[in-house]
């Protein structure tokens, strides 16, 4: 919501010559420019106070997460590294992917083969009228 209005002040100041051409860039390509960078700095103080807003520990057993970091430094280099291992497998599971094309990919089979279908009988139409 504020990004729109912040996009419109932005272009009524372009618009009133405020934000003129420069050599390289044209006035609505400066203006979209800024609008990032504002997004941008925005998102980082609005992360800021999301983080002031809802504390970790309203959702969290920080104490139970420190406990359990201790053990873990008592377990040693070897089990961290073993558990980023196995954490940085978990994406390229071959069941996991399996199960996820097929799932997702039926779907998608069903929409193409809908889509095909329908393409298909526009041409049929086409070539019975011409």
């Amino acid at each position: 919501f504020f990004c729109f209005w912040q996009g419109m002040v932005l272009g009524v100041v372009a618009y009133l010559g405020y934000i003129p051409d420069t050599d390289e860039f044209k006035a609505d390509r400066v203006v979209e420019a800024i609008q990032e960078l504002l997004v941008c700095v925005e998102m980082v103080i609005v992360s800021v106070l999301f983080h002031k807003a809802f504390p970790v520990e309203e959702f969290a057993d920080v104490e139970a997460i420190d406990a359990l970091r201790r053990q873990q430094q008592r377990a040693g280099l070897r089990n961290t590294i073993q558990e980023i291992r196995n954490n940085a497998a978990d994406p390229f599971r071959v069941g996991d992917i399996r199960e996820d094309v097929m799932l997702y990919g039926a779907e998608q089979q069903d929409k193409f083969s809908q889509a095909m279908a329908a393409t298909q009988e526009g041409i049929n139409n086409a070539m019975r009228r011409g």
